[in-house]
């Protein structure tokens, strides 16, 4: 039986369906207008040609795209743990997954080299991003969420999962990285959910068939992506690579590696395939907040940070705040069993980090905002050079391109601004819109706006109203270099601006920020310092630290 798009469910209509809930009892991902329209003969038929690694040029260019546009949605952008690679040995990455389309990108950016990707059936087939989905030879899947609310039946969705994993085992046993995340959905949750099974049997069929090859087998290397805030622009980005492991579950007997060998997908023994799916939990886990909430885990961070600042090394840098606020966690989740004076005081520590916490943050600020000393604590203050020369200089530079900006990218501003709002599906998505709204749309803006620049000068030009743009000579040939060379100059301007005027921004948040630091100490002043001082007792009676020394990584600014 083929099952149409009508029968597909939507948002909270799931709610009133007797599919809402998959076999180990957990929530299924929630469809969207767009990904609840499911045409498996389209899809199936979309995916058939196949390139191992796609195209190394479209690849290339897409590299570039994601670097330029990272620039600009980040403000601070760290990766730690390069040296974890090897680009000549097949990495599954794995990560966790909470903000959209920018996860995989990020991955796969930083791992490097070619790749073999799979994704939600509506990538392949969306519109806005089908071009790039067959450019890459993105893999569609098909979750217990299509099958479940009928979106197709069980035997097309096993024909089609069979032939999308077989290719991505193939292409990681050859040496190419796979970017999966075995979560199975973006999320909003401050913890991993219940890991699904495709990594791990992708993960041990390419184990296979590099045996079989004997080429290099393929490793699981956890990545930890942690943002400031998800969904804001110029927010703080630190791409954690962790420590790789070898695959050590044999999945398959002699008689099913004959099969695999002949181009069969065979499914390797489920023992196998979930040891390795709690070995991806464990070694994935400690990567991410691991808090019920995410009040919880800024409380943590507010202790981190205030204590590491009475330790006399506070956070420089967000990758800093995490580890501290990791730190203070991972102590607070090991003393379980304690005596009923130290949960009381654990009680009145996270009592007294989540007040501050909240409090801050209905003002935009947090522990960043607070300085410790020895016997007190106090609001940061601008330094007088910073506060008088150094920002406001920012600023009227920002201010100063900013038209060029308006014109050349606000149009990618307004509709990625526009359709962002206007998704179903997410904070994530709503970050994932804009992201691809500034990564693509200039590609289809700034060739247009040229036409029309050179369009206008030239007809004033005919009027004798402007002079004519300077050229190398009269020739044909002299004209169109002429021309080439103009529009080179247009658009590294238009990308200078933005950057100028990104400048710009970040000085008027700084700017905002301190007089919201003005605000809140008149306020909320006394009683902010007198928690946080009880926060810093507190700590030290329950014997809490910040000073364990960290893995030593090497820790690269991306610009």
């Amino acid at each position: 039986m083929h099952y149409t798009e009508s029968q597909m469910s939507v948002g909270d209509d799931v709610k009133r369906s007797g599919a809402e809930v998959d076999h180990h009892n957990d929530p299924l991902p929630e469809h969207s207008a767009v990904s609840a329209k499911l045409d498996y003969e389209s899809l199936f038929n979309s995916s058939k040609d196949w390139r191992l690694g796609g195209s190394r040029t479209w690849v290339n260019i897409f590299f570039f795209l994601v670097r330029r546009t990272l620039a600009f949605q980040f403000k601070n952008h760290q990766i730690t743990g390069k040296n974890n690679l090897d680009r000549k040995r097949g990495d599954l990455c794995v990560a966790w997954h909470t903000n959209g389309m920018i996860d995989p990108a990020l991955v796969l950016l930083h791992r490097g080299g070619r790749f073999v990707v799979a994704g939600r059936h509506d990538l392949v087939t969306r519109r806005s991003l089908r071009f790039w989905a067959k450019r890459f030879s993105v893999q569609p899947v098909l979750r217990q969420a299509e099958l479940l609310r009928g979106g197709c039946t069980e035997d097309e969705a096993k024909t089609l999962n069979s032939r999308s994993l077989r290719r991505l085992s193939e292409g990681l046993s050859k040496g190419l990285s796979c970017a999966l995340f075995p979560e199975g959905t973006s999320h909003s949750s401050s913890h991993l959910l219940r890991l699904r099974t495709g990594p791990s049997r992708v993960a041990l069929v390419a184990k296979t068939l590099s045996e079989i090859d004997g080429t290099p087998l393929p490793r699981v290397l956890p990545i930890g992506l942690h943002y400031r805030v998800r969904h804001l622009h110029r927010t703080d980005l630190w791409v954690e690579i962790g420590k790789p492991f070898e695959i050590e579950e044999e999945g398959h007997s002699a008689a099913e590696k004959t099969e695999i060998s002949k181009g069969s997908w065979v499914e390797p023994a489920a023992d196998a395939v979930h040891s390795l799916q709690d070995k991806i939990r464990d070694n994935l886990a400690p990567l991410t907040p691991q808090a019920p909430d995410w009040s919880t885990y800024r409380a943590w961070q507010t202790i981190g940070h205030l204590l590491a600042d009475h330790e006399g090394k506070r956070p420089k840098s967000w990758r800093d705040e995490v580890i501290a606020g990791r730190r203070i966690g991972n102590q607070l989740r090991n003393s379980d069993g304690q005596d009923p004076s130290a949960a009381e005081a654990g009680a009145e520590l996270m009592s007294n980090a989540r007040s501050i916490s909240r409090t801050l943050r209905r003002q935009g600020l947090d522990a960043r905002d607070l300085r410790v000393t020895k016997k007190q604590i106090r609001f940061k203050r601008s330094a007088l050079h910073k506060a008088a020369v150094w920002t406001p200089a920012r600023l009227l530079f920002g201010l100063l391109f900013l038209p060029i900006t308006l014109l050349s990218s606000g149009i990618q501003i307004t509709f990625g601004f526009i359709q962002g709002n206007k998704t179903d599906e997410g904070q994530d998505a709503r970050s994932s819109v804009q992201f691809l709204f500034a990564m693509f749309g200039s590609l289809a803006i700034w060739p247009i706006l040229l036409i029309l620049i050179f369009s206008v000068w030239w007809s004033l030009v005919a009027f004798s109203w402007v002079p004519p743009p300077p050229m190398l000579g009269s020739t044909w040939s002299d004209v169109i270099l002429s021309l080439l060379l103009h529009a080179s100059f247009l658009f590294f301007l238009f990308w200078f601006s933005g950057r100028a005027t990104f400048i710009g921004i970040d000085a008027w948040i700084e700017l905002r920020r301190s007089v919201w630091r003005r605000r809140m100490r008149r306020s909320h002043g006394e009683e902010i310092l007198k928690r946080g001082l009880q926060i810093i007792e507190l700590s030290e009676k329950l014997g809490l630290t910040t000073l364990e020394s960290p893995n030593r990584q090497e820790v690269i600014e991306v610009q």
